[in-house]
């Protein structure tokens, strides 16, 4: 065999190694990055799930300039205040005022609408979060979705409901905090094509239910 020949197959064995080296290495970054995600995932919804409040949740699980969309209707927004828009950003804890549109505001407006009463069957098993450790956001990359289910009670009137919802929890930054928040509830749609939770929610906190 000539000596050329020789150097050209361990280059090329070289070359090939090299590759596969770096394939997995991706493949173990990207593991590891799935695993984050889903224990941040769990771990907010469980602290979410058990009361813990809302400032320890922002605080550990949240970046600095996250953002928090539950999205509805805009008719509803009167009744429902929370919905429809997106919050962003944290409360600056030395100032006695607030914009009324940061993480912190959200939360307000939730616990003083709607009270959460989880059941047995509130948190899924940790297969059901599914993780995409590489999709891109505007401020971090992966997202995790997952589908809860709970009973919501009306603050002003008592009366409760029982509904299932979907978090899709994305723009995760480099420690796996959340960047970006949103939520759906899983509902069939009224004749009207208005969504069946928020017609029943809607009557209920203003007491017109049965």
């Amino acid at each position: 065999m000539h000596p050329k020949s020789g150097c050209v197959r361990v280059a090329s064995i070289h070359v090939k190694t090299c590759r596969l080296h770096r394939v997995l290495t991706a493949m173990t970054a990207a593991a590891s990055r799935t695993d984050l995600l889903r224990s941040t995932a769990e771990s907010f919804c469980k602290a979410f799930v058990s009361g813990t409040s809302p400032t320890e949740i922002l605080d550990n699980y949240f970046t600095l300039n996250a953002s928090i969309t539950e999205h509805g209707p805009s008719w509803a927004a009167e009744r429902l205040p929370f919905l429809g828009q997106t919050f962003r950003g944290r409360r600056q804890r030395d100032s006695a005022h607030s914009s009324g549109s940061t993480c912190d505001d959200y939360y307000d407006l939730l616990t003083s609408t709607l009270s959460f009463h989880p059941t047995e069957k509130t948190l899924p098993s940790s297969d059901q979060f599914l993780v995409d450790p590489e999709a891109k956001g505007t401020n971090g990359r992966g997202s995790v979705t997952v589908k809860l289910q709970a009973e919501f009670k009306s603050v002003k009137t008592g009366k409760g409901w029982k509904e299932e919802f979907v978090y899709v929890l994305s723009e995760f930054d480099g420690e796996g905090k959340i960047g970006c928040q949103e939520l759906w509830y899983v509902s069939i749609e009224l004749p009207s094509q208005q969504p069946h939770w928020v017609v029943h929610c809607a009557l209920v906190i203003y007491g017109r239910t049965q």
